[in-house]
């Protein structure tokens, strides 16, 4: 007769580590998106938004320079113009976020550290 209180047959017994799955066509978008990052025509338009938010840091929407505007007017324009930068900035930061995260899966995938 063997012992009382040992542990018996095959089953995982709480013992062995989870294990993560990725879904593939979860990464399709940022893959894409990563992709687009590295492209000539994605470096433009990181260019051209990029100026863009320093315009609208010192000037109105409509052009006008800070220093000109009138005061309830620049109130107004620069809560526009703030949210226009954060548009801008949100843009950038998704195609960054979709590189480091394509980067960080290929990491993964061949062991490097």
């Amino acid at each position: 007769m063997g012992a009382q209180n040992a542990i018996m047959g095959d089953g995982d017994y709480g013992t062995s580590l989870p294990e993560t799955q990725v879904d593939n066509d979860a990464l399709a978008e940022p893959r894409k998106a990563a992709k687009f990052s590295r492209t000539a025509e994605f470096k433009r338009l990181r260019d051209h938004i990029e100026a863009k938010i320093v315009h609208y840091q010192s000037n109105m929407p409509d052009g006008t320079p800070i220093p000109l505007a009138k005061q309830e007017e620049a109130v107004r324009q620069w809560q526009i113009a703030t949210i226009v930068i954060g548009e801008f900035k949100e843009i950038l930061n998704y195609y960054e976020q979709a590189s480091e995260l394509v980067k960080e899966e290929l990491k993964d995938a061949t062991g490097a550290k």
